[in-house]
Formats: structure tokens, C-alpha cells, sequence
């Protein structure tokens, strides 16, 4: 790679980083990510978050560190696999530079969430897979016993054995996956209807239009028809299948299975690349538009998603906004602090916890109410560029 394209490559990360801690210190921490940091609900997110604060203090950058850190992770473990698909170095800086512009990727890098974390266990799969197979097949039954999603990464395995025709490795994927469903949680939600609509949907907000339905054409008929079947397009396709089998029966946790998806990637670049390289110049050219219209919509939902804040301004509604959850909680126990009032008493006891992270402990004599109250003891208003977000009252 030359130095000019290195120094550019470089620039881009500095500013995918400081992208990612900007969104990282814009929120404050959501209900869900309070149970899990007060250790409400079980979960493997608990001792980092625990650990992190502890060395850097409770803020929203000390909460995150460790989901950050295990998107880098996993971002190291996708160099070390593409090498093993590319010779070339600028095919597999540009299968990082698409994984780092996914939006679900973004949004599981910051926000506390198993995705991450299931993230970068399969890509330790696929890497193992590669280079320690049996260790990678030892790896299996620890993953179900954390995650019982991981059923979809032991069916593909048993898939691709099976086209192997290796049936004991097909015997001991699939009880897994038979284990997996009779212990765990496979993520289904909501009432009985069709959902596959919805699902599609949702995969093509989480991965970006374009780039699901190049997966779809890679993986659903390039691959079958004309490629080799390896362990990435097992999974893939593994992961495609349950998803839509299931939501044709009721919606899924989609966001629990879209990070099997995304290990293909490597096979996405590599058809991609073979394709382009495959034709004249002439004839590159629409091949060449599909290319920068998808990295551009991928740039511009990345910026959409790290400056989402900005959206306040324009909503008539606050709690219409995606991240609504995630917001304003560090503001309030600012707000709160500017008046001399470090303690309230809170109905809503996810409220009181979430407070409590910020230094506002429990009063027995001052209680916080939502929205502006005639006899209130103090009036506390959030406002973002100049715009009123929310008020609270505090009542004696």
C-alpha cells in the first residue's frame, strides 16, 4: 500500500475513533444497560463495565470502554481473517473499512449489548476454525452455555460438514443446536404473525440496502452456483435461514442474529473484487457506482448514527427518537447538581438507578416528578440548542 493511501487509511481511523467516543460521551446510560451494570439481569457485560468504572471513574466513555474495546477486537480478528481470503493488503483494508461503516456495527460498538459480544466470538470461531479446527470445535458447547443464539453458529458448522460429508462432525454440531433449543432462548418476540417483511427490512436498515442484497446475490446464489462453500458462507447462510424461518412465525431479536450475517463480508469483497478485476476498463464503470454509492450511504448513515443528537432539534415528539433511552439522564443529574440537589426520591425505580450512576443518591424528603408541577419546590429543564427537551419537577 502506498504511503499517500496509508496516510489516508490512517486519517479515516482517527476519525472513526473520535467518531465513536464523541457518541460514546453523547449518552447516558438506558435502562437496559443500568440492569446489567447493577447486575439486575445475569450477564458475562457485568465484571468489564464493573472493572472499567472502577479504574476510570463512573462517566459514559468508562461504561462503554469495554464494549469498545471488544469492537477492536474483533476488528484485529477480521484482519487476521481476511488475510487468510486476500494477497492483496488494499482488499483487506477495504473489508475493514466496510465492517467499521456498518451501522449495526456502530451501534453495538458503543451501546451495552451481547451483539458485540457475539461479534467477536464468531469471528474467534472462524479464525480458529481456520487455523485450530478442533479447538474451534471445542469452542462450541462453552458458546451455547453463554448464548443460546450461538445455535445458529452450530448449525452452519453442521451444514458445511455435512456438504464435507464429515457426518461425526455433523452428529456433534447439530446436538448442539438440538441443546441449544431446548435450554436457551431463541429470541423470538411479540405476538404470532408473519414477520419476514419486517425482517428483511430490518436487515436492510442494520447493514445498509445495497449491501444486503449483495449478500443475498453472494451467499444465495453466487456462492451456491459458482463459488466454494467455506465456513463463512455456513454461517451466513445459517444465520439467513433461521431468521426468516422464524419470523415467519412471530418477530425476532434481530439484532441477535444480524452479527452471523456480517461475517461474510470477506466473501461479499472478495466476489466483488474478482468481478471488477475481471472486466475492461470501460466496463467497470457501473460496477464502479454501485461501489461509491454504497460506501456512500454507508458514510453518511455513520454520521447519522454518531451525531444522531442533532435530531432533538427537529422532532416535535422527544420520545419518537430512536436512542430517546439513552439520553438526557446525565444532563438531569447535572441539572440537578446545579441547584444544590444531590439526592430525590424517584417512583420509577430504573430511573432512581440510573441516577444514582451519576451521583444522585436517594432522599427521603424530595421527590422528582415528570413535567412542570404548580407547587413544585424546584423546576429542572433540559434543554439541547436551545430547544426545551423535557422538564422535571422536584416536590417536597
Amino acid at each position: 500500500m502506498k504511503i499517500s493511501a496509508l496516510a489516508g487509511w490512517s486519517i479515516g481511523f482517527m476519525l472513526y475513533l473520535a467518531g465513536l467516543l464523541y457518541f460514546a460521551s453523547s449518552l447516558s446510560i438506558s435502562p437496559y444497560e443500568t440492569s446489567l451494570y447493577f447486575g439486575e439481569w445475569p450477564s458475562l457485560l457485568y465484571y468489564p463495565m464493573q472493572w472499567s468504572t472502577a479504574l476510570f471513574g463512573r462517566n459514559d466513555i468508562a461504561l462503554r470502554l469495554p464494549m469498545i474495546v471488544l469492537h477492536f477486537a474483533s476488528l484485529f480478528l477480521l484482519y487476521r481473517i481476511a488475510k487468510l481470503y486476500f494477497t492483496k493488503p488494499i482488499d483487506i483494508a477495504w473489508t475493514m473499512g466496510i465492517f467499521v461503516l456498518i451501522p449495526s456495527i456502530n451501534i453495538t460498538t458503543v451501546l451495552i449489548h451481547y451483539a458485540g459480544l457475539i461479534t467477536f466470538l464468531v469471528m474467534l470461531f472462524v479464525y480458529l476454525y481456520h487455523r485450530h479446527e478442533r479447538i474451534a470445535w471445542g469452542l462450541m458447547p462453552i458458546y451455547i452455555a453463554i448464548d443460546a443464539s450461538f445455535f445458529v453458529l452450530s448449525f452452519g458448522v453442521g451444514l458445511l460438514a455435512l456438504l464435507q460429508k464429515r457426518y461425526g462432525l455433523v452428529g456433534w454440531s447439530w446436538s448442539l443446536t438440538a441443546l441449544a433449543w431446548w435450554i436457551g432462548d431463541i429470541y423470538t418476540v411479540g405476538e404470532m404473525h408473519t414477520m419476514t417483511l419486517q425482517t428483511m427490512g430490518l436487515y436492510m436498515v442494520l447493514l445498509s440496502p445495497i449491501l444486503f442484497f449483495y449478500f443475498l446475490y453472494v451467499v444465495l446464489f453466487r456462492i451456491p452456483t459458482r463459488g466454494s462453500k467455506d465456513i463463512l458462507w455456513a454461517i451466513s447462510v445459517s444465520a439467513l435461514f433461521w431468521s426468516l424461518l422464524l419470523s415467519l412465525r412471530q418477530g425476532i431479536k434481530i439484532e441477535l442474529y444480524e452479527p452471523y450475517v456480517v461475517v461474510a463480508l470477506p466473501l461479499l469483497v472478495r466476489q466483488f473484487m474478482n468481478t471488477y478485476r475481471m472486466r475492461i476498463r470501460p466496463h467497470r464503470v457501473r460496477l464502479k457506482l454501485l461501489f461509491w454509492t454504497a460506501m456512500t450511504l454507508l458514510m453518511l448513515n455513520s454520521m447519522a448514527i454518531f451525531f444522531n443528537k442533532i435530531a432533538f432539534a427537529f422532532l416535535e415528539n422527544p420520545q419518537s427518537h430512536i436512542f430517546y433511552q439513552h439520553y438526557f439522564i446525565r444532563e438531569l443529574s447535572d441539572a440537578l447538581k446545579a441547584q444544590g440537589i444531590d439526592a430525590v426520591h424517584a417512583d420509577d425505580w430504573l430511573l432512581q438507578k440510573r441516577l444514582s450512576f451519576y451521583g444522585i443518591g436517594h432522599s427521603s424528603t424530595l421527590t422528582l416528578k415528570y413535567g412542570r408541577l404548580n407547587k413544585a419546590y424546584k423546576i429542572v429543564s433540559i434543554s439541547y440548542m436551545s430547544r426545551p427537551i423535557m422538564e422535571y419537577s422536584v416536590t417536597k
